[in-house]
């Protein structure tokens, strides 16, 4: 089946919400669902996702490498808005957790994960 429909072959399925391209159905599926997935699109039939036609490989961009796309030069992270880089710098990449739960020794790099967990493992 890899020789047959992949092997050599360019990518013939586009995502509709941003440059990433496929080999094959299933995989573009999991993409939207991953990465674009929002409650609104639980009923969303996946017709769009049919073969594009081919283009230049210098017109198609890696997955989290177009434009928009703010890259953490520490760990690789790729985020869609600068503010959120901007908090990952501040809060997350290289440090320790700071948020400590006071029923039990779980740590958190965000206080909204620290107050989930409570209510959910504590409540």
């Amino acid at each position: 089946m890899h020789q047959k429909r992949e092997c050599g072959k360019e990518p013939s399925f586009s995502c509709p919400h941003c440059p990433y391209r496929s080999k094959q159905k299933s995989h573009m599926k999991r993409h939207v669902r991953c990465k674009h997935w929002a409650p609104e699109w639980t009923n969303c039939s996946y017709s769009q996702l049919q073969p594009q036609p081919q283009t230049s490989a210098l017109d198609v961009q890696r997955p989290g490498t177009f434009p928009g796309q703010f890259k953490c030069h520490l760990c690789g992270k790729v985020y869609r808005w600068k503010g959120n880089l901007v908090s990952h710098l501040r809060l997350e990449c290289g440090k320790d957790p700071q948020q400590q739960c006071p029923l039990c020794p779980t740590r958190f790099k965000h206080k909204s994960h620290l107050t989930r967990h409570i209510k959910r493992r504590h409540n």
